[in-house]
């Protein structure tokens, strides 16, 4: 006992006038006190003297792992932290190939802003194409991993002028045996079935961008019949065998519509094809949204979507993604993520902790611009000072811009190193770090105390849903 002393990994979040939850932020135990409970527990922590405490509390205190060894608590995040790299090491690599910048439709939240309707209406060509996929083979080999997939991204990937294209790289991804995946607003599926069904073995999905209803759909877009066009193009993928997956972008704006949305999906039959699934995501912001009035924190889209769930019946086949980011360990353990994301039998810390952001900080993304730049992030293409090399004539990377996006994880930064949070946060988005400081290794933290604070709140007034 003499050795313990009040783990820095805890918060209490009030419930009610009565009671509130402690959390160990590390363990992911969670404890109800009640009023008087909260007074001594708080105590405990902010001074750190335990000597006082009964036997009796000492031993339940431990037990719950809030008193604890400094040095075991260190060596257990130095375990996750090795465990971590090993699986990025061997994690593959995602390629993103944009087969022009233009796209027609002018969608008011997009992160690409002005970059796709003021971009001239060009495709990338054969010799392009062809330096990057050797590009794609020597990033494979240097890395020694493998790829995970191509995808087809834009701009509008998939729009009459770039039709020679996607049949370019469909052909050498065949080659290769490599995958390839679609974003697409769905407007020109229907033109380019006969080619998608011709390399149905290449491609593993196709990714169509859903808002809502019909009405709102349209919208947010220059297209009037943009919402249609998806729908048909949806119709005909399923019907080809060809799998699909919606994805609905949420903000203020148009949370209210998800249930006609979703009860749509079922009318049209869409949810009875076995290779339809719809993915539902919060809008986020990394510095380029003009309009952050329609953004949701994430405890707020969090706890709006099960309370969704919990309503409406049509809703449950939505699977979230990105929704539960920072909340995924408080939420695992409360169960409220059980039956509704994808995890093993057995529930690890590997699984529900955040070290670290997305590919871009694990160098397991690339993105190949019609500009001839190599990019580590969807949300710098365009922007040539965010490019970390070319890819023609042939591959050039420049290691200090990648070392500036690459490798910082939160245990090798100072500030998320020594973060209470340090488990839960995930650690900065390096697009934002690299937009405000020029690189990786400053954090732009999130509200992550408000976010946890925030998601207990709402669940002591609705805890029906959970």
């Amino acid at each position: 006992m003499e050795n313990l002393t009040p783990t820095r990994y805890w918060e209490i979040c009030p419930l009610d006038n009565k009671s509130s939850l402690l959390l160990h932020l590390l363990t992911g135990a969670i404890d109800i006190l009640n009023s008087d409970e909260v007074i001594v527990i708080q105590k405990l922590f902010e001074d750190g003297e335990i000597f006082n405490l009964p036997d009796s509390v000492k031993f339940c205190l431990t037990e719950r792992g809030y008193l604890s060894n400094p040095e075991s608590e260190q060596i257990f995040i130095d375990d996750l932290a090795k465990r971590h790299q090993e699986q990025i090491r061997k994690k593959p690599i995602e390629c993103f190939i944009c087969t022009t910048f233009s796209c027609p439709l002018g969608c008011s939240y997009c992160f690409e802003g002005k970059l796709t309707t003021e971009a001239k209406a060009k495709a990338i060509n054969t010799e392009q194409i062809s330096s990057i996929f050797k590009s794609i083979e020597k990033i494979i080999e240097e890395q020694n991993r493998p790829l995970k997939e191509i995808v087809l991204f834009g701009g509008e990937p998939l729009l009459p002028i770039t039709m020679n294209a996607v049949s370019e790289i469909l052909k050498q991804a065949a080659d290769r045996n490599f995958k390839v995946s679609v974003c697409t607003s769905g407007i020109f599926c229907e033109e380019f079935l006969p080619l998608l069904r011709e390399f149905s073995e290449v491609v593993s999905v196709v990714r169509i961008t859903i808002d809502g209803t019909q009405e709102y759909h349209n919208s947010l877009r220059t297209l009037p019949s943009a919402f249609e066009r998806a729908a048909i193009g949806i119709d005909s993928l399923l019907q080809a065998n060809i799998r699909v997956m919606t994805r609905t972008n949420v903000g203020k704006q148009n949370v209210d519509v998800i249930p006609a949305m979703a009860n749509y999906f079922v009318e049209r039959k869409w949810t009875n094809y076995p290779n339809f699934e719809a993915i539902i995501t919060g809008i986020k912001d990394r510095g380029c949204l003009g309009d952050k009035g329609q953004l949701f924190r994430e405890d707020e889209l969090a706890f709006r979507f099960l309370e969704m769930r919990s309503r409406f019946e049509a809703i449950r086949f939505l699977r979230p993604v990105n929704i539960f980011m920072s909340l995924r360990h408080l939420a695992t353990n409360l169960g409220h993520l059980e039956g509704i994301v994808r995890l093993q039998d057995a529930v690890t810390p590997l699984q529900t902790i955040k070290f670290h952001g997305c590919g871009a900080t694990d160098g397991t993304l690339y993105v190949f611009g019609v500009d001839n730049k190599v990019y580590t992030c969807t949300e710098a293409i365009g922007k040539p000072f965010m490019s970390v090399g070319k890819y023609f004539p042939e591959l050039d990377l420049d290691q200090n811009r990648v070392g500036k996006w690459q490798g910082w994880h939160k245990y090798n930064i100072p500030e998320c190193r020594d973060c209470k949070y340090l488990l839960i946060c995930g650690g900065t988005c390096t697009m934002s770090s690299v937009s405000q400081f020029g690189s990786g290794k400053k954090p732009v933290c999130p509200p992550i105390k408000n976010i946890v604070e925030g998601y207990v709140s709402a669940l002591s007034s609705r805890i029906a849903i959970v």
